[in-house]
């Protein structure tokens, strides 16, 4: 009973991520992408022309603050963050789990303080009304990377967590 209620909602989340990371993956390519284009037309206005691109390294460090909030949910995803895989492998099973399990919670604690704390930023800089002053757009824009990406990596978590109750309840 309990095993196919686990089973109901880690299929229900593996949907919802596999939305999550296509949508994040398609962000990340095209701003890595833009940023790319951006930095190349920068080196060649500086050195060709002998001009430079004003707002570049704003638009860089926007982009690269994204791609990485975005880009930690698919990398967590792809269980490409550093582990301690080594480490488990020296207890029984059931134990390793516990700890796996012990990490997650960590994790979601994590989380759930960058999300609320990223919020906060985001709000009181859009309250303030503050722009950035190359690109002239909202830097709450900006710090709305951390909740966003917060929440595209909590969507991993609970899911990763589910298959560990499932794995243990199987033990």
């Amino acid at each position: 009973m309990l095993d196919s209620l686990f089973a109901s909602l880690e299929l229900c989340l593996d949907r919802v991520n596999s939305a999550v990371a296509k949508v994040s993956s398609g962000i990340v390519i095209v701003l890595m992408g833009c940023m790319i284009v951006i930095m190349g037309a920068q080196v060649f206005a500086r050195y060709v022309l002998n001009s430079s691109i004003f707002w570049n390294e704003e638009f860089a460090r926007y982009t690269l603050i994204w791609c990485v909030f975005l880009g930690a949910g698919l990398a967590y995803k792809e269980e490409q963050h550093i582990n301690i895989a080594d480490f488990l492998n020296v207890f029984p099973a059931r134990v390793a789990t516990l700890i796996l399990l012990l990490c997650q919670a960590v994790l979601v604690f994590f989380l759930i303080f960058l999300f609320q704390y990223g919020s906060i930023l985001a709000l009181n800089n859009f309250k303030r009304g503050h722009i950035s002053p190359a690109l002239q757009m909202p830097v709450s824009l900006a710090y709305l990377a951390m909740p966003v990406g917060a929440v595209a990596m909590l969507l991993q978590v609970f899911q990763k967590t589910v298959r560990l109750c499932r794995n243990l309840l199987k033990m």
